[in-house]
């Protein structure tokens, strides 16, 4: 029998799936304490991904006759956002230097590295529309991008 199982919070409800490995309370008393409408099911360790990048993304498919589950998977819609708003967030102290950098290029009268930063930071704000997040085919890939997209584009 498995030693886990997992959970899925009520249509519409934001939180993510858990895990619940029980320890101080049996299975049937932890079940009593989920919110109505919750889902869950029996799981092995093993169909449990072993990265937790995508953790908040993770997904599976669910037979409500039988309270079945294979196993979880990455929802890679759900992962493309949230390397869409990774890069966002991560992008930002890059734009608060480059807008240093071009006030005093500004102020320098320096044309040529005024053009230089606007193109730099071009760049940088079409980064969470990257073809390449669409294309990504795996949780790797996506995690690829997450990690390097913006170090690569201002050259770190």
């Amino acid at each position: 029998m498995p030693n886990q199982f997992i959970v899925m919070p009520p249509e519409g409800d934001s939180r993510t799936v858990s895990i619940v490995i029980p320890v101080e309370k049996t299975i049937e008393q932890i079940v009593e304490e989920l919110p109505e409408g919750s889902v869950f099911s029996f799981i092995d360790k093993s169909d449990i991904p072993t990265t937790r990048f995508f953790r908040d993304c993770w997904a599976f498919p669910f037979e409500k006759e039988n309270y079945a589950v294979e196993s979880i998977y990455v929802d890679m819609d759900k992962a493309r956002l949230q390397v869409q708003e990774m890069i966002r967030v991560e992008r930002e102290p890059a734009f608060q230097k480059l807008d240093v950098a071009y006030m005093r290029a500004s102020e320098a009268k320096d044309e040529a590295e005024m053009q230089a930063i606007a193109e730099l930071k071009q760049i940088l704000r079409d980064l969470p529309s990257d073809p390449r997040i669409e294309a990504a085919k795996t949780p790797e890939e996506l995690e690829h991008l997450a990690r390097n997209s913006v170090s690569k584009a201002v050259g770190v």
